[in-house]
C-alpha cells in the first residue's frame, strides 16, 4: 500500500491528495473526506487488487 494517492473530487473534479486511513491499512474499505474547494463530503475507496484509491459521491 502506498502512502499517498492522487484522487479527484467526484463533485467538482478538483485534484486532491489522499493518504490511506487507519481502516484502509487494516484492510477495510472505509473512508470519508471532504473537498476543500466545493466542501462536499465523499467516500474514499481503496482497490487492493490494483493499489489505487478513488473518491465517490457519499450515499445519503
Amino acid at each position: 500500500m502506498k502512502t499517498h494517492y492522487d484522487i479527484e473530487c467526484p463533485y467538482c473534479r478538483a485534484a486532491l491528495g489522499c493518504q490511506p486511513s487507519i481502516f484502509h491499512r487494516m484492510g477495510l474499505d472505509v473512508g470519508y473526506g471532504d473537498c476543500p474547494q466545493c466542501k462536499q463530503m465523499f467516500e474514499i475507496h481503496h482497490d487492493k487488487s490494483i493499489d489505487s484509491m478513488a473518491a465517490k459521491e457519499a450515499k445519503a
